[in-house]
């Protein structure tokens, strides 16, 4: 009978009989393992294959974080898009409230008060100046000043 040859795995040093169990190298380190220690469908013994493992998870940790990322500038954007469609809306019911409003309201005395009833011309002017400024000072209290005052602030900031 012949002498039975053997060599030992580079992962877990068992002895392995080449005529009854077949060893394997490794790609990736150049290892020659076991059956056991190997790891067919990567080709590689079961160190490399760990190392590889743990690669892959960083991989999937680090696109997560830009997944995450991306969503959170995703968010902010579209909650500043918000904030300003909010903004102009603010901006247009205040200007609304300074110049229309006013505007409309003294045609309204003239041609109501002034020509319909023939009121003294000193009476319905009174009114209508009166409830002008009233407006006036409604649009001034509705117009967003901190953040007009806040955005410009940060605009001069980035210059």
């Amino acid at each position: 009978m012949g002498a039975l040859e053997q060599q030992f795995c580079g992962v877990c040093s068992r002895g392995v009989i080449l005529s009854r169990e077949s060893l394997f190298k490794c790609v990736q380190c150049g290892k020659v393992v076991c059956k056991d220690c190997f790891h067919a469908q990567q080709k590689q013994c079961y160190d490399c294959y760990a190392v590889f493992l743990e690669e892959q998870r960083k991989l999937r940790i680090v696109e997560d974080l830009e997944t995450h990322r991306l969503e959170e500038e995703q968010k902010l954007r579209e909650i500043a898009e918000r904030r300003r469609r909010r903004l102009m809306q603010q901006r247009k019911s205040a200007l609304v409230w300074m110049v229309l409003v006013p505007v409309v309201f003294t045609l309204f005395c003239w041609l109501v008060l002034g020509r319909l009833l023939r009121t003294p011309h000193g009476f319905w002017v009174t009114i209508a100046v009166v409830h002008d400024i009233i407006f006036v000072m409604s649009g001034l209290a509705r117009y967003p000043w901190r953040e007009d005052l806040v955005d410009r602030l940060s605009k001069s900031d980035r210059r």
